[in-house]
C-alpha cells in the first residue's frame, strides 16, 4: 500500500483547498447540531418546521404561507443533495 507524502503531492489550487475546508467545517457544525438535537429525538428538518411554525404564530401567517415555507425548506434540502 503506497501513500504519497505531502512533499510528493502536487499543490492544490487555493480555491479547491478553500472549498474543501468549508465542506469540512460545515460537516463539523452539522454533527454538533445533530448531537444537540439527539436527546430530544429531533431532526434538523423537524427543527426547521417548528421554527417556521413559531414564527408564523408571532407573525400571524395564514396556513397557506406556512405550508409554502415548509415546502420551500423541504425543496432546499432535497435540492442540496443533488
Amino acid at each position: 500500500m503506497s501513500s504519497l507524502s505531502p512533499q510528493n503531492q502536487a499543490p492544490q489550487p487555493l480555491e479547491q483547498v478553500a472549498f474543501l475546508t468549508c465542506i469540512k467545517a460545515a460537516d463539523l457544525l452539522l454533527q454538533g447540531v445533530k448531537r444537540l438535537f439527539k436527546p430530544s429525538d429531533l431532526s434538523i428538518s423537524q427543527y426547521h418546521k417548528i421554527r417556521i411554525l413559531r414564527r408564523a404564530l408571532s407573525d400571524g401567517l395564514p396556513c397557506q404561507q406556512i405550508s409554502e415555507r415548509m415546502l420551500k425548506q423541504i425543496y432546499m434540502q432535497t435540492d442540496a443533495t443533488r
